[in-house]
């Protein structure tokens, strides 16, 4: 652990963090979220007469895998949880998170600095259950287990193809895995570092997926939770780490498996790009109220963004779009470009979306006036015949009318028919007063 003291206010934004457990994020309404590869652990903050106590909950780590970081005005709690490989395991739940991890604690600007201090406990107890009686341990006592940090990307990866939707980097995705070799994939993938190769097919009819129904533009993604259901399909959430291409296929038994290369996107700055963003965080205004599902939140989050990447694939995976129109999104290689294009989408949605309200609501006016007729004309048809003003000619015009009404004609003969109709009752219409 290293300890260190800046005397200056802490500056940086901090990025939400990805849900605490898998409840969270599939009861939720917005099923995918963007965010930085990194989780938040709990935190407790509370203070006695003489101390300000923060308790951080990051059991399992050594000294050496974190650092406390005191500003003026904020705690900073970084490091990273290693993944423990075990070559047997067969994972039935994995909600503990690995990984990077960071949290910001604002702490009171009448500390003393000087005089912070420990205990730091990071024992994290471990049962290993067998036939014979279970032994308690501690992480530090698990040797001969390898560390993997996952933030580095192997040469090779499994791949999961993906029916009806895109995995993007930095997004936050549940999935549910049913056929036997995906199942076997993901198993395989918790024995050794978590990480997969998350790639769209090309038609949703293959099954299982072959080399030539995918896509070569994917996304690296790690498995951050799982849980195995009593049927055996596994509710994974995973997060995606970097865009990468397929090079070719190293095996496509009992999955397949790819050789990769990273495809990080070309990033620019400049007065057009400030542009692009102002128009996407105005359309995303404008289609948050048209579109019921999305989250009210979105278009405040999008305001708060920066990062260019983030915003474009946190408005992909919210936004209802073709599954074609998202991978054509994560092939193209400037995000600038990729801005544009979504930009496109936006306009072309917010335009479907406001035209089909002003269709909805001249047909509910066009309704209305019907109704409101109809109505008028049996209150009519009551009147005449408690007046005893009722007679066949009109009889005959209101049965011509109904047999209008369930003709299937073009809505200009009908207005036309209408009018004739309309005409003829008033040339027949029986006089007010007799002289």
């Amino acid at each position: 652990m290293r300890y260190r003291l800046i005397r200056y206010r802490y500056a940086e934004v901090a990025q939400d963090a990805p849900p605490q457990s898998l409840e969270d994020l599939w009861g939720s309404r917005r099923r995918v979220m963007v965010a930085r590869p990194q989780w938040r652990p709990p935190v407790d903050l509370y203070e006695t007469e003489d101390r300000l106590i923060v308790k951080v909950e990051i059991a399992g780590l050594r000294e050496e895998d974190f650092e406390i970081t005191l500003y003026d005005d904020t705690l900073v709690v970084e490091g990273v949880r290693s993944w423990l490989l075990s070559d047997a395991a067969r994972f039935h739940a994995m909600e503990v998170r690995y990984g990077p991890f960071r949290i910001e604690v604002p702490v009171l600007p009448n500390i003393d600095r000087e005089q912070v201090s420990g205990p730091i406990r990071t024992r994290l107890s471990l049962c290993d259950l067998t036939e014979n009686g279970g032994e308690s341990m501690t992480a530090d006592e698990k040797d001969g287990r390898e560390d993997v940090k996952g933030t580095s990307l192997p040469d090779a990866l499994s791949v999961l193809p993906l029916r009806d939707t895109v995995a993007f980097p930095m997004a936050v995705i549940p999935l549910l895995v049913g056929q036997e070799r995906s199942v076997k994939l993901v198993e395989d993938a918790m024995r050794a570092n978590r990480m997969i190769f998350l790639v769209a097919q090309k038609s949703v009819e293959a099954r299982p997926a072959g080399p030539e129904d995918l896509y070569r533009m994917g996304t690296a993604a790690v498995i951050q939770q799982l849980l195995r259901a009593p049927d055996g399909t596994l509710r994974l959430v995973v997060q995606g780490l970097e865009r990468v291409r397929i090079v070719d296929f190293a095996r496509t038994e009992p999955y397949l498996v790819a050789r990769i290369e990273r495809a990080p996107e070309i990033i620019e700055e400049g007065v057009e790009v400030e542009a692009f963003i102002r128009a996407v965080r105005d359309l995303i205004q404008r289609l948050t109220p048209l579109i019921p599902e999305l989250p009210d939140e979105l278009s405040g989050a999008i305001q708060a963004l920066t990062d260019l990447r983030q915003i474009v694939y946190l408005v992909a995976t919210s936004v209802p779009i073709s599954v074609a129109a998202r991978q054509d999104l994560l092939e193209i290689n400037s995000l600038p470009a990729k801005l544009r294009r979504l930009i496109e989408l936006l306009q072309h949605e917010v335009a479907v979306r406001e035209l089909g309200q002003k269709i909805t609501r001249e047909t509910e006016e066009e309704m209305s006036k019907a109704q409101r007729d109809y109505v008028l004309r049996e209150q009519m048809k009551t009147i005449q015949r408690q007046l005893g003003e009722e007679n066949p000619e009109q009889a005959e015009i209101e049965a011509f009318r109904r047999r209008l009404q369930e003709a299937p004609l073009p809505e200009e003969a009908r207005k036309e028919a209408e009018r004739e109709l309309s005409g003829w009752s008033a040339c027949r219409r029986p006089p007010r007063s007799m002289v």
